[in-house]
């Protein structure tokens, strides 16, 4: 697979709305017969309009709507959560429909980022409700732990109390008791194995038995699955974040696994990894024709106007004071160093 630089190729990859190549820019030939100029040989100037034919090309989820707006001038992409509401679930006749953060789309933006932007908003719209899922009964009351909206300055103000919970190690009786207080999206835990390992790590299996009435789709398929998973230690305290961070990392591969734009599903662990290495080699190699020189060159400012215009606009005060220190610490830096914005 070597670069092209003929502008005619029987199967041609058209370029999108929005996109642009670069004078001169080569067309990257494969085995296959079919061709591409690469996203980082072109100029991007997207609109609303060339957005949302980017996302009419996303499937996922029709529980996550994506939604491409434009407001004062810029366009953002938001995810809509459509579900029992996590809190009032059993006095919740129909689904509601709440939305995640706004993701700024900048119009240089490539398509790829693009693309990744909204597979990223979709993992963190999902975060938010796998957090909130995680209940823990204490003290008489049912809580959501690791949900994100506790008040973090009041919290900051209190962090001595979190200092007063050490590492003390739990029995296998403690174990299954705080196992038994938690659940999940109408799902319990029930202790299979603990163990503790030559390494002097412990080894946990941990049988998560399924309600049918999800309010979250995950990978989970069957009525019971497992957790296994290694800890340094047997404390409460670390059982219970790595069983949170095991849901977050179900949830990140049900969107891996099921994310797709044009039919390929980009993050999925079925994709040969060696392919992906291999084809980036060809489209990342660059070009050796002295016939590309004012090419090269376009490139190189291309990258540095885009490299500009993401620069931060800092108005004078206490926080472009501590940036600047923070800057100061560093003998060579290369790259552009953000400037005041007066106004």
């Amino acid at each position: 697979m070597q670069p092209n630089t003929q502008t005619k190729c029987a199967n041609f990859i058209n370029l999108l709305e929005g996109e642009k190549q670069i004078s001169n820019a080569p067309i990257i030939q494969f085995d296959d017969g079919q061709a591409c100029i690469p996203q980082h040989y072109l100029e991007f100037s997207h609109t609303r309009e060339s957005v949302e034919k980017i996302i009419l090309d996303i499937e996922y989820s029709d529980c996550f709507p994506i939604f491409v707006c434009e407001e004062r001038q810029q366009i953002y992409i938001q995810i809509g959560i459509i579900g029992k509401d996590n809190y009032t679930a059993s006095k919740q006749a129909n689904n509601k429909i709440v939305y995640g953060r706004k993701w700024r789309v900048e119009p240089q933006l490539p398509t790829s980022e693009i693309i990744q932007t909204v597979y990223l908003a979709i993992i963190i719209a999902r975060e938010h409700e796998v957090r909130e899922l995680f209940r823990i009964e204490y003290l008489g009351a049912l809580t959501t732990p690791f949900n994100n909206h506790h008040d973090l300055p009041a919290l900051a103000h209190l962090k001595e109390k979190f200092s007063q919970q050490g590492e003390q190690q739990a029995s296998e009786s403690d174990i299954k008791y705080i196992l038994s207080t938690l659940s999940y999206n109408q799902s319990s835990f029930e202790l299979i194995n603990m163990q503790r390992l030559p390494s002097q790590k412990w080894l946990f299996e941990i049988q998560i038995t399924h309600n049918h009435c999800s309010n979250i789709d995950d990978i989970y398929s069957e009525k019971e699955s497992e957790l296994a998973f290694l800890l340094k230690d047997c404390s409460i305290n670390s059982l219970l974040h790595e069983i949170m961070a095991q849901l977050l990392a179900v949830s990140r591969f049900h969107v891996e696994e099921n994310f797709c734009y044009r039919g390929f599903k980009r993050f999925s662990h079925s994709n040969a990894v060696l392919t992906l290495a291999k084809l980036s080699i060809t489209m990342r190699r660059s070009p050796q024709n002295k016939i590309n020189d004012n090419f090269i060159k376009a490139v190189k400012s291309s990258n540095y106007n885009i490299d500009k215009s993401r620069i931060p606009q800092q108005q004078n005060g206490p926080l472009a004071k501590k940036i600047a220190r923070s800057l100061s610490k560093h003998c060579d830096i290369d790259g552009i160093i953000p400037r005041l914005k007066y106004e």
